[in-house]
């Protein structure tokens, strides 16, 4: 009798603790969803693509379009090198030096754009990506004293696991993303302080 007293109270002590986690992640979820409908591209500094794998070709279409409709006059593309970009402005008739080039390393995708946006005296960027990512991704830009705004990719549906993921991503990077190795500030090497 008595150890079955301890099995509900566990189950009950179980139910109460996990119920704000339960809730907290469904609200992150219900945010995704609602930044991932945002389309939020306006006059900026530059337009930044820096996916954490490799580019895909429409995430550079969207990127473009928004640069021939005039919100930016940069394309900060990470994951390329001196030449992809340069033939790039060929192809599509870029002026020189329209896209700058966001060098792939330990940092996470942001991080390195703040860098390079800091020695360019870029403030206001335009955030393209998948529309699951565009809340962490602002939060993100946020947190580096970037002004970003998002510009989810165009008629990307949006997936229950990929929110759900969204979701704990954005969660692990509010309890953890400052203290984990590959979050340190780079500020602090381009003269600037947390």
């Amino acid at each position: 009798m008595m150890s079955r007293n301890r099995f509900h109270q566990a189950i009950r002590l179980m139910i109460f603790l996990s119920t704000p986690v339960i809730i907290a992640i469904l609200l992150v979820c219900m945010l995704v969803v609602l930044q991932s409908q945002r389309d939020e591209a306006r006059s900026c500094d530059a337009i930044v693509v820096a996916p954490q794998q490799q580019i895909q070709q429409e995430q550079l279409d969207h990127a473009l379009s928004l640069y021939r409709q005039g919100y930016a006059p940069h394309l900060l593309i990470r994951g390329i090198d001196t030449d992809t970009a340069r033939a790039l402005e060929q192809k599509y008739d870029l002026p020189e030096g329209t896209i700058l080039i966001v060098e792939s390393g330990q940092y996470r995708p942001l991080q390195q754009v703040a860098q390079l946006a800091y020695q360019h005296g870029i403030q206001r960027i335009i955030l393209v990506d998948r529309p699951a990512s565009m809340l962490l991704a602002l939060k993100m830009a946020g947190d580096l004293e970037l002004e970003g705004y998002g510009a989810p990719l165009p008629d990307t549906p949006l997936r229950a696991d990929e929110v759900l993921r969204a979701s704990l991503d954005y969660w692990s990077y509010i309890f953890f993303g400052s203290s984990a190795p590959c979050c340190y500030s780079i500020r602090s090497q381009t003269g600037r302080t947390t």
